[in-house]
């Protein structure tokens, strides 16, 4: 995949990503991804303050935390219908997991926009991301996240 689209953002997507679906939900909202590789590319990620924050000329917005993550047992795995999450780790690693669909199924609910599932942890893939690599999370990625968090990024 070529650069284009990172506006100096320097992460690459994780090699989990679909590329394909990046690619066409790039092309479909170009000036929002712009947008929102060019405030994590110019924004000091290391010092900006924990919260939610505005991504200028957009409805997006960063949610940035600090902390500790929960044990795998305590997360719960979730989808989204109508966004995706661009997740990244300013320092350290954290641990995702991809929920596989054959061995998983919903367990809730729908709340606007997450659905919660039941999964085989056996069957789950698990990745380490680092500030080198960035992950989305498209609403076919059933995905876990935070544990073995430092600070993350989360758009």
């Amino acid at each position: 995949m070529q650069r284009g689209w990172s506006n100096g953002f320097q992460a690459l997507p994780d090699v989990c990503t679909n590329l394909s679906e990046f690619y066409s939900q790039y092309h479909k909202n170009k000036k929002q991804w712009d947008a929102v590789f060019a405030w994590l590319a110019q924004t000091d990620l290391q010092t900006i303050p924990a919260g939610k924050h505005q991504i200028q000329d957009t409805e997006l917005f960063a949610s940035v935390e600090d902390g500790v993550n929960d044990p795998l047992e305590k997360r719960g795995p979730e989808s989204h219908y109508h966004h995706i999450d661009l997740q990244y780790v300013v320092k350290g690693t954290e641990r995702f997991a991809l929920l596989n669909h054959d061995t998983s199924y919903p367990n809730k609910a729908y709340k606007p926009d997450i659905i919660g599932y039941s999964y085989d942890a056996s069957k789950a893939m698990f990745i380490d991301s680092t500030p080198e690599r960035f992950f989305l999370f498209f609403p076919s990625d059933w995905h876990i996240a935070k544990y073995k968090l430092i600070r993350k990024i989360k758009i």
